[in-house]
């Protein structure tokens, strides 16, 4: 067998001449591989059969390990000696096939060896650790089960491919049918892709000042109740408030009310020079807080306004506020376009109103930040922690969510 030109134009040249020819069979083979349809091809056809096309086609099959891809070949089996009369394809004798087979061994065998070529780059290039999945019989079922609940969180397929491909290359046997290893081995590897903040700003004879930002409707306001409330997160900071949001009818009702109860101090502002007058007076605290009005990253006007506001202020720690549940390339955008004010750390709510947390590892890839604390749920102020890469890995892996 060997690769040929489609030679239906000179079968058409020679019947118009009135030769008689004999009908071509033709079929079409998909395998996982070249070597895999040249057996499948030799085995119908025998080996009188020639290749007229090639080309290789995308596998339907979400989660197949062993093909990546297929290869789709058109194959011919020529008429018998004879029975067409001379006529040429690409200088070739149709009438004397021998002549043509031996022409095209060595362009067959330099095709052969670029497709193998072709396949180990792409492999090496999708899959770490050298791990070369197309050869793969298939995953241990618990990584199998593990890969699919990956994929289902939200994280992107590639990076979970190399994931798994570690962990198979570095478990052994009886550890591939262990949950618990599977567990712990994926965590270890996904923790240091999620950077965190540390837990307690540094003691100082000035405040630190902390900012608030973030698109509407993503709880900034609910979450700085918690954080003004919860004893473990500050845990005895002397703080304040200040606020920007006069905007949302009812905020600073609500944080009047919030403020009263943690004994905490409130400022409302409406323009930065009235920001940089508060700082001032509350010197003598160890944290305040800035609260910003909601701000769509599609609006340049909001947006620069807030960018004044932060200049004026010079937080040393502004936290976008997003919510878990938003959808990844929006995710994205709001990030880039707040990276303008800019921000320095991601806090993120509503982690009780997602199915899974893989999109958090997307967007962290996209725009590296560390990430500070972690929200869920309405209930003040108990539903709010400080975020910890490991914790945050395992939940990804187990697929828990907090709150639940």
């Amino acid at each position: 067998m060997e690769p040929r030109t489609d030679n239906t134009d000179a079968v058409k040249e020679a019947v118009e001449r009135g030769a008689t020819v004999a009908p071509i069979r033709m079929k079409k083979f998909v395998a996982s591989s070249m070597k895999e349809a040249m057996l499948q091809i030799k085995k119908e056809m025998g080996d009188g059969a020639i290749i007229l096309k090639s080309q290789k086609i995308p596998s339907s099959d979400l989660f197949s390990f062993r093909n990546r891809e297929r290869v789709e070949v058109l194959a011919a089996l020529e008429p018998p000696e004879g029975a067409m009369e001379a006529a040429t394809v690409n200088g070739a004798s149709l009438a004397n096939p021998g002549e043509h087979r031996r022409r095209l061994d060595s362009e067959w065998e330099l095709e052969a060896v670029k497709q193998e070529i072709r396949g180990i780059r792409s492999t090496l290039e999708e899959i770490s650790n050298k791990m070369r999945y197309e050869s793969m019989p298939s995953l241990p079922r618990q990584l199998m089960l593990f890969y699919q609940s990956l994929v289902g969180s939200g994280m992107e397929e590639n990076l979970v491919l190399d994931i798994v491909g570690k962990a198979l290359a570095t478990l052994g046997g009886e550890q591939l049918e262990d949950r618990k290893a599977i567990s712990d081995f994926l965590a270890a590897e996904i923790a240091p892709m999620i950077p965190s903040a540390s837990f307690l700003p540094p003691p100082s004879p000035e405040p630190r000042v902390i900012a608030l930002v973030g698109p509407t409707g993503v709880g900034k306001t609910t979450t700085l109740s918690k954080l003004l409330t919860n004893q473990n997160i500050y845990r005895g900071r002397r703080m304040a408030v200040i606020s920007a949001d006069t905007y949302r009818i009812g905020a600073i009702e609500q944080l009047k009310k919030v403020t009263a109860i943690a004994k905490v101090p409130l400022a409302v502002v409406y323009k930065p020079s009235q920001v940089i007058k508060a700082i001032q007076v509350y010197h003598d605290k160890d944290v305040i807080f800035i609260d910003t009005a909601g701000r769509s990253q599609n609006n340049p006007q909001h947006l620069g306004n807030l960018k004044e506001f932060m200049a004026a202020a010079k937080p040393d720690e502004i936290h976008l506020v997003l919510a878990a549940n938003t959808r990844l390339e929006d995710m994205k955008d709001i990030a880039d376009r707040f990276d303008k004010v800019p921000f320095h750390r991601y806090l993120l709510t509503k982690l009780d109103e997602t199915r899974g947390y893989g999109n958090v590892i997307n967007l962290l890839r996209h725009k590296e930040k560390p990430l500070s604390f972690l929200a869920y749920g309405q209930r003040v102020p108990d539903e709010i922690r400080w975020a910890k890469s490991s914790e945050f890995a395992r939940m990804i892996v187990t697929g828990k969510r907090y709150g639940s």
